[in-house]
């Protein structure tokens, strides 16, 4: 009786912890897949932009791959953690693990979703290539990633689920992984730069942020008074939350008033844009000044009300 207790209390650990494992390793191999994708696209699309025409970049100047590498860098070692954790129960001496129905449910969930993901993704791009937004050159990419990651889990939980992976083929496909991972991860910082490229970038979005901000402004100010403010710091009373000051290199914006209606805002810029943009905002690097303006027109009482040219 005592033993019948002792083998259920046994059975009911290793359930609990077969279950544990394979969830953690589902989650985890899920997000460093699909934080590796993202990687892998967002350098494309950087490379070869996609045409589009509408609101896209103006407040930014780079792509960003921070999130999707940072998930990759602390997850991608918990799931190879996991995997050993999981090999090292296959290999024991009751390893029923591997047969287990937890276990053969997690790997045909995995085939299940990878499949449905990889076609998600892949209409996408297809749908981008034939809307003519992608070029062909980032087509291609884009179906040369897919095919790699989706081949590679596929074989791989193919070949799990036949119980046919020996410990060298285990040691091979976490090599392989590896490579990838890594060279992902290198490409993006290649396409997109170094984290401290990334960090100007965020500067150049914060100052475009700033002057359409401070562009709002004026109108408000116009709008108000009929005339442009003769310097930003007359218009305390009509914006709220709006900064003047470069957040690098705390020197005011310039604010440079050339007619009656006209005026330019500029800033020192770190690097060019990446995208262009059918609007305003595309810069170089280092200063530049963007031209504004406004137009007043009289409304039926006779008032003046001024109207911004875009």
């Amino acid at each position: 009786m005592e033993q019948n207790q002792e083998n259920i209390a046994s059975l009911s650990k290793t359930g609990a912890k077969d279950f544990f494992l394979n969830i953690g390793a589902l989650i985890s191999f899920y997000t460093v897949i699909g934080s590796v994708i993202d990687i892998l696209f967002t350098a494309i699309n950087t490379r070869f932009s996609k045409v589009s025409d509408t609101y896209d970049y103006i407040y930014s100047s780079s792509s960003s791959i921070s999130w999707p590498v940072a998930m990759v860098i602390i997850l991608f070692p918990i799931f190879l953690t996991l995997m050993w954790l999981l090999g090292k129960e296959y290999r024991s001496e009751n390893g029923e693990s591997r047969y287990s129905t937890i276990h053969k449910w997690i790997a045909y969930l995995t085939l299940f979703l990878s499949g449905g993901t990889i076609a998600g993704s892949l209409i996408s791009v297809v749908y981008f290539f034939i809307d003519g937004q992608d070029i062909t050159t980032s087509f291609l990419l884009k179906i040369l990633a897919m095919i790699v990651i989706g081949s590679s889990v596929f074989l791989y939980y193919i070949s799990e689920i036949r119980n046919k992976l020996t410990a060298r083929e285990r040691t091979i496909w976490r090599i392989f992984a590896l490579v990838l991972v890594i060279g992902s991860i290198a490409i993006g910082f290649l396409v997109l730069g170094s984290p401290k490229t990334q960090r100007l970038y965020k500067y150049d979005n914060q100052k475009i942020n700033d002057l359409t901000s401070i562009r709002y402004s004026i109108e408000n100010y116009v709008y108000s008074n009929n005339m442009l403010p003769t310097k930003l710091e007359d218009m305390t009373d009509y914006s709220y939350g709006v900064t003047y000051e470069d957040p690098q290199t705390k020197e005011k914006y310039e604010y440079i008033i050339t007619g009656e209606n006209t005026y330019q805002l500029c800033a020192v810029f770190n690097k060019a844009t990446s995208v262009q943009s059918k609007y305003s905002w595309n810069h170089t690097e280092g200063r530049n000044c963007f031209d504004q303006s406004v137009r007043i027109e009289k409304n039926i009482a006779g008032e003046a009300k001024p109207i911004q040219i875009r």
